[in-house]
């Protein structure tokens, strides 16, 4: 009896020690103090001040930003455009699109309209057959008062079937009533480095680094790209810059893609969803750490694991 008790007492424990510490232990930080900081592009928006005030504090010379492709995710509102370019266009594009209950859409192409519908408040997928004549699509929604600052449509993705524009090379843009330009980046290299020069990052030292797809995942896309720009770069050392418990992970596929060439560093920022203390009080950091600790796994099995 006296053995089963302390078996269960020693079972607990084990247990209750596994979730103190297991969060702190996947947000690792271990920085080897380079010059260079690369910042993982799937980060939230919110946590790009912070990316900032870090470059700042350290006085970084250049930040690099890696990601693969994103969909492109725009609101259109009165007077909008979004205009895709780039040849070759002839082929079967997705749309996929929202809109107000009763918006009108138009796709057009130089020739004319291509395809037109009426949004319900529902997502739609549409296959739509772009012609060998055209030369850009251009999205519209119809109507709206000028100034209006509403959104009429939300546009989630319009790419070619089977690829991402960033695959392609086309450009998206949105022109708007005053004449105005706004770049629909490709990538989340792209799109959060756009965001970290808009928050004041000097142009001329933030550099986006495009991961290509790759069914190892996007941290190992990511880490692959990094160290081959590193070296072209002559880079000797750099620290990544991660959210929260992914901070093991990235480190270790970092270290992984440099085989013993580049000084690899970690820094994970904070992430509120997962508290590194009390994350087992959240029903909402289970699944997160669960998944941390499941791609550790699969790493290991895939013979991935680094050093």
């Amino acid at each position: 009896m006296r053995l089963r008790t302390a078996f269960a007492a020693a079972v607990v424990t084990t247990g209750l020690a596994g979730m103190l510490t297991v969060a702190p232990w996947l947000a690792m930080t271990a920085p080897v103090g380079a010059g260079t900081l690369v910042v993982e592009g799937w980060i939230p928006d919110d946590r790009l001040p912070d990316v900032l005030r870090l470059a700042r504090a350290r006085r970084i010379g250049r930040v690099f930003v890696t990601g693969g492709a994103m969909p492109l995710a725009r609101y259109l509102r009165a007077g909008d455009t979004l205009v895709v370019d780039g040849a070759p266009l002839q082929g079967h594009w997705v749309l996929e699109l929202a809109g107000l209950p009763g918006q009108r859409w138009q796709l057009r192409t130089g020739s004319g309209v291509l395809q037109q519908g009426v949004a319900d408040g529902v997502a739609a997928t549409m296959d739509i057959p772009v012609p060998e004549a055209a030369r850009a699509l251009r999205l519209v929604a119809e109507g709206g008062r000028p100034g209006d600052t509403t959104a009429l449509l939300f546009v989630r993705d319009l790419r070619p079937a089977g690829h991402s524009l960033s695959a392609t090379g086309h450009a998206a843009w949105i022109h708007h009533a005053n004449g105005g330009r706004t770049p629909c980046p490709a990538t989340w290299a792209e799109e959060r480095a756009r965001q970290l020069v808009a928050l004041g990052a000097p142009p001329t030292a933030v550099l986006a680094v495009h991961g290509p797809a790759d069914a190892a995942g996007r941290t190992a896309s990511a880490a692959r790209a990094m160290v081959a720009v590193a070296h072209d770069a002559g880079l000797g050392a750099y620290d990544v810059v991660t959210l929260g418990v992914h901070a093991r992970r990235t480190h270790r596929a970092h270290r992984r893609a440099a085989a013993g060439t580049l000084q690899v560093g970690v820094i994970a920022l904070s992430d509120p969803r997962v508290p590194p203390r009390t994350w087992w009080l959240r029903p909402a950091a289970w699944p997160v750490v669960a998944k941390e600790l499941a791609g550790l796994l699969r790493d290991a099995f895939a013979g991935t694991f680094g050093s």
